[in-house]
């Protein structure tokens, strides 16, 4: 009788180049391990919006959509110029 471990499909993390962070935001993840069918959501701090989805999804061919989000500063005048 033989016995199989799980070979699932499995996905990088998207923000790996990036030590699995998101620059001034936050990750969270339904499947730490990233297998097929986990989302993963991106969320940037007060004072960044987010450019990009919001969700990624790990799928037999890799994430989707392809390109990760990032957080860029939003542009905020000084009271006395609005």
């Amino acid at each position: 009788m033989f016995s199989f471990a799980f070979a699932g499909i499995k996905c990088t993390h998207p923000l790996k180049y990036r030590k699995g962070k998101l620059p001034n935001g936050n990750i969270s993840s339904s499947d730490p391990e990233f297998f097929k069918g986990a989302t993963l959501v991106f969320e940037c701090n007060e004072g960044y919006e987010l450019k990009g989805s919001d969700t990624m999804t790990c799928m037999e061919f890799g994430w989707t959509p392809r390109r990760p989000p990032y957080c860029r500063g939003k542009c905020l005048l000084p009271e006395s110029d609005k």
